[in-house]
Order: structure tokens, then C-alpha cells, then sequence
């Protein structure tokens, strides 16, 4: 049987074998207090460092993925990303607002209504008017847009399925865990840049 050393073991501080403190602030092995983590510690740095040149490399991967598909379509590189907000707040049951998109985007109004636009003559997008606020305008994907995207992203969610089997549940929890809170702190940081003169 395989066995299995999930990421929260990797992360985890163990005595060394002089028995110094754990990054953790467990006792050693010879019974002394522990210090806490802290961040520039050798062994987190070394990781930080590992995963940084892997997310770059998965970055570098996922825009060629994006451009190939981009142009295979006809679409720009931030209609695609207008496209991807449109379809993840429609599935979370939150149609976007052109206002909403444009403040995704980090666009002006007017670019944002282009960027509508030439989904719309696309096909890729529609727009209608919320029922208990005939002001307000909601936007949506179409089902071209699904059926287009799911052709050409399905060999990568089974590449993706492949990878994951790799995994015991437990693990791909810390992984979801790992990659929600690094998400949530690349869109705060990002809109931190946003409101920067």
C-alpha cells in the first residue's frame, strides 16, 4: 500500500537531530521550550521559495493555455478574463452588474462596455435587466460560451483529475485550503494596487 505524507506534515517543525526547537514552538527532544514560527525561518523559506517558482511556472502555462484559446476564438485576453467573472458569479448564484465586472477588471467604464459589447456580438455574453430593479443590468453567460469552453478545457480538467489522484482526500484539502487563502490574498493585494495613485 502507498503511504501518503500530506502537506500539513511537510509544513509541520520537527526537532533536528541535535534536538534544537521545532518551528513550531514544541518542546525538543530533550524537553526544552520551543520558539515560535516566524516568518525568514531557513526550512519556510525554502518552501516559499519552492512554491513561488512553481506558481510562476503554472502562471507562465496557464496564459499560453489562455492565449491559444484566445485567439482560437477570436476573443481579447480580458474579454476571456471578463468572460471567466461573468460565468464564476453566475454559478455562485450572484449575476455580476456591469459595474461589479468593471471594478474585476480594473477597467474604466467606458472599456468595460467595449469589453461587454464584443462579448455580446460574440455571443458569449447577454445582458438583462434585474426584475426588482429595472436600473440595475446583469450579466450573463451564454450557452455557446459554455459549450465552447468546456471542448477546449476538458482534456486540462482531466489532466487536472489525474493530478489529483495522486492525492488522499485529506491532502487535497490542504491543498484547497492552501490555494483559497492565497487566492483571497492576491485579490486583496490586487485591489490594494487598483486604489494606489
Amino acid at each position: 500500500m502507498r503511504h501518503h505524507v500530506t502537506v500539513t506534515q511537510g509544513l509541520q517543525g520537527r526537532p533536528d537531530e541535535q534536538g534544537r526547537p521545532d518551528q513550531q514552538g514544541r518542546p525538543d527532544q530533550q524537553g526544552r521550550p520551543g520558539q515560535p514560527a516566524r516568518p525568514g525561518l531557513p526550512g519556510r523559506s525554502e518552501q516559499q521559495r519552492a512554491i513561488g517558482t512553481l506558481l510562476r511556472r503554472l502562471q507562465v502555462h496557464g496564459d499560453h493555455i489562455v492565449s491559444v484559446f484566445a485567439s482560437t476564438h477570436g476573443v481579447h485576453h480580458t474579454d476571456l478574463s471578463a468572460l471567466i467573472h461573468i460565468m464564476d458569479a453566475e454559478a455562485q448564484g450572484a449575476p455580476l452588474t456591469a459595474s461589479e465586472l468593471q471594478d474585476r477588471l480594473n477597467l474604466t467604464s467606458g472599456a468595460t462596455t467595449a469589453v461587454i459589447d464584443r462579448l455580446e456580438r460574440l455571443n458569449h455574453a447577454t445582458r438583462s435587466r434585474d426584475s426588482a430593479d429595472r436600473r440595475k443590468v446583469h450579466l450573463h453567460h451564454s450557452e455557446e460560451a459554455r459549450e465552447v469552453g468546456q471542448e477546449f478545457f476538458a482534456p486540462l480538467g482531466m489532466l487536472t483529475a489525474e493530478v489529483l489522484d495522486a492525492f488522499t482526500p485529506e491532502e487535497v484539502d490542504v491543498v484547497i485550503r492552501f490555494l483559497e487563502l492565497l487566492t483571497d490574498a492576491y485579490e486583496q493585494h490586487g485591489t490594494t494596487l487598483a486604489k494606489s495613485p
